[in-house]
């Protein structure tokens, strides 16, 4: 059974507070660090950005076979593609967080029994106007 009466906006806003303090620490999260992505068990590591920008690449020079540089590459675009996918995963994973704090907080103000805005009103439509007849001059 939905509550009635006026919704409590002095919660609301201090949740809507809550919310922007963590979206703005999940933001700087974000664009400070990086994240690290690994190949050949570890013997190649990239790290990247959240906004895909490789930062690091550190190469086990075991790896490195001079007949080989195709395999090389490869283990480098694995560890670099490890390393997005983590930063994704991490991205998603934090709006996800927000996110539901903002459904929270519009549920709160839905259950006050109160739309968030009120419907427009209906106009009503102009009567269509025919065009003036031509004057001969």
């Amino acid at each position: 059974m939905p509550e009635t009466g006026p919704p409590d906006f002095a919660a609301l806003r201090q949740r809507a507070q809550r919310l922007a303090d963590d979206l703005r620490f999940a933001q700087e999260e974000l664009t400070g660090g990086s994240t690290t992505g690994h190949a050949a068990g570890g013997l190649v590591t990239a790290a990247v950005r959240a906004d895909g920008l490789l930062v690091e690449l550190r190469i086990d020079p075991a790896v490195i076979d001079p007949e080989d540089p195709q395999g090389l590459a490869e283990l480098v675009l694995t560890a670099a593609q490890h390393a997005h996918r983590t930063a994704v995963e991490q991205r998603a994973e934090q709006l996800g967080a927000v996110s539901e704090q903002l459904n929270g907080i519009l549920d709160g103000i839905r259950r006050a029994g109160r739309p968030v805005l009120p419907p427009l009103p209906k106009l009503p439509r102009p009567p269509a106007v025919p065009p003036r007849p031509r004057r001969e001059a």
